[in-house]
């Protein structure tokens, strides 16, 4: 696996008000009352404050609609006209944020960043770890939907769009299974309805109920049962040490640990995954981790007394010029270190705080620069920078292979 996810951000609310919206749909499909469609362009508002993806929401709605108009036979263009003027309500609902249409638009920004094919959420899921999950949702989802002879249009629209999705992007297979779960619900309802008898139509009722509490179950029981503690990402021991010592003033983070401290700690932190675009905190941010000129003076301005990074780029394996001054700043002290990262206090610290020695920062960068090399091995700069930190630790023979790797790399 590279890694799972950029940042963890509120896609919950997506899962959350997609379910809703196709409760709302197939209502409206069954009752033909419009008053099921009103809450839509709320949804697509409240989506649009909480996460960039409200235009699934627009999209899946487009696919009840072209639905809802072909499978009636009376008032085509009334049904037409009220449908459009949902529609239209909703991507007006979509844009109030304070992003306007590109908060509304940026899924498909992604589609050329290089950055995407270090993330396995952007990567086709056939290509990762979710493989045989995708594969059982699309496998079962189709059965369902060939085998019912109550077959829909909408049904075959949402599979192979959210199944293509799927397979460019392994974050959508989740949306997958949503889409999947009404044409289930259907074959299920049909064929139980088929079968002869009370008793029977009980047991094949107990049996979906009893595999339903398995799966869930058995997904409660592994360790993909939410996102946990994942250590790479999730700098928790830098936060416990962080209310232990009672920090005053604010905290320096680097980008993708933001999310994690914010919640943890409940104050406010430097960026975090909601500091996508390029606004004064990231702008901010990245002069200071790249070391510009008069990076003390924005530390002292902004008042910050803690620092929680990793020592390099994960994807890069570029060393953090800032990681690398505060080796030599006698203004920071070495406090904590786990796998997220590293955890520098503004001296002079509080009697009690245990400090540690400062070559663990490059302790730190082979281990981050050693993963890096494994799942980018074409990296010049790992070489590099591996050279740099057993250069710093006093391995001499290790500095010179991996300075003869790099300048193999670039002849």
């Amino acid at each position: 696996m590279i890694e799972p996810r950029i940042n963890f951000r509120p896609e919950t609310f997506l899962y959350l008000l997609l379910a809703v919206e196709i409760f709302l749909l197939e209502n409206y499909l069954r009752h033909r009352k419009l008053s099921w469609l009103i809450p839509l362009p709320f949804l697509a508002w409240l989506l649009s404050q909480i996460h960039p993806s409200a235009i699934f929401l627009i999209d899946v709605f487009g696919m009840y609609s072209l639905h809802a108009i072909l499978s009636t036979t009376a008032n085509k263009f009334r049904n037409a006209a009220e449908l459009g003027v949902i529609a239209l309500a909703m991507a007006m609902g979509a844009v109030l944020n304070p992003y306007g249409l590109k908060q509304l638009l940026l899924p498909f920004y992604f589609q050329n960043d290089a950055l995407l094919s270090s993330l396995t959420e952007f990567l086709p899921v056939l290509q990762t770890e979710y493989a045989p999950r995708f594969i059982a949702i699309a496998v079962i989802g189709s059965i369902a939907i060939l085998l019912n002879p109550k077959r829909r249009l909408v049904d075959f629209m949402l599979a192979c769009s959210f199944a293509i999705l799927a397979l460019k992007f392994a974050r959508n297979t989740a949306l997958l299974g949503i889409v999947m779960f009404v044409p289930i619900r259907n074959a299920l309802e049909y064929w139980v309805g088929k079968i002869s008898g009370m008793a029977a139509r009980r047991l094949v009722m107990l049996c979906s109920v009893v595999a339903g509490i398995a799966g869930v179950a058995a997904t409660g029981i592994g360790p993909s049962w939410g996102a946990g503690i994942w250590e790479e990402n999730t700098p928790y021991k830098s936060a416990a040490l962080i209310r232990k010592y009672d920090v005053q003033g604010n905290i320096l983070n680097f980008f993708h640990l933001g999310n994690y401290l914010a919640w943890n700690l409940d104050r406010p932190v430097f960026v975090d995954g909601r500091n996508y675009e390029n606004n004064r905190a990231v702008q901010l941010h990245d002069a200071i981790f790249r070391g510009d000129q008069g990076w003390q003076e924005v530390i002292y301005r902004f008042n910050i007394q803690a620092i929680v990074t990793p020592a390099t780029l994960d994807y890069s394996g570029e060393i953090i010029p800032l990681v690398a001054a505060l080796e030599n700043d006698p203004d920071w002290v070495l406090v904590g270190q786990e796998k997220a990262g590293l955890l520098f206090l503004k001296n002079p610290v509080q009697e009690g705080v245990r400090t540690l020695p400062k070559n663990i920062i490059w302790r730190q960068a082979i281990e981050e620069l050693n993963n890096t090399m494994a799942l980018n091995p074409e990296s010049k700069e790992t070489y590099r920078s591996l050279a740099t930190a057993y250069g710093h630790l006093g391995d001499d023979a290790k500095q010179a292979y991996f300075s003869r790797k790099f300048s193999a790399l670039s002849n």
